[in-house]
């Protein structure tokens, strides 16, 4: 699959509350979403590996622009976490494209699903666009979850997706790879 990733960053939540507004924006001010990681691709490769990803932060937001050259008009996106490839993922997916909404689950995935994407035969030149984001990541008393939130357009459709997704694991998310 050919994947160009746009970024990788994380950052610190700031919980809102009315009574710490001035204290919310000055946090927000001092720590901004800061880029651990970024990788863009010349060419196609079977997956793309973040590493060492720090644990100095609480939350960690990946935005992703990307294409696949398998030959379909789309294809799955998926993220392993700790090079983790076993059963051990569940999502729920909603998608939308104007025309109707579907909702779908995996209960026994080998990765996170985060979207689709276009694959080799859809339309030239479209990428879809996935923003996710993976709350306490460096945590570990709870599973990890994520959501994403992604679109694309293929041809005449445009598509937009809600997910949410486990990983059934307490470990520290150190390592995250699109396959």
């Amino acid at each position: 699959q050919a994947w160009a990733l746009t970024g990788l960053s994380a950052f610190a939540r700031t919980l809102l509350d009315d009574a710490d507004a001035a204290a919310m924006l000055a946090t927000l001010t001092a720590q901004p979403l800061m880029l651990i990681q970024d990788q863009t691709l010349g060419a196609s490769a079977a997956t793309i590996d973040f590493t060492g990803i720090p644990s100095t932060f609480k939350d960690l937001r990946l935005v992703v622009q990307c294409r696949s050259d398998r030959a379909a008009t789309s294809d799955s996106v998926l993220f392993k976490v700790n090079n983790d490839g076993g059963a051990n993922y569940r999502s729920v997916l909603l998608t939308g494209s104007g025309v109707a909404a579907t909702s779908t689950s995996d209960a026994a995935s080998i990765g996170w699903r985060v979207g689709a994407t276009v694959g080799a035969t859809g339309t030239a030149n479209q990428p879809s666009q996935h923003d996710i984001l993976v709350a306490n990541y460096a945590g570990t008393t709870f599973f990890k979850t994520c959501t994403a939130h992604a679109g694309s357009t293929n041809g005449a459709t445009e598509t937009t997706e809600s997910n949410w997704a486990r990983w059934a694991s307490t470990a520290a998310v150190t390592r995250l790879t699109l396959v």
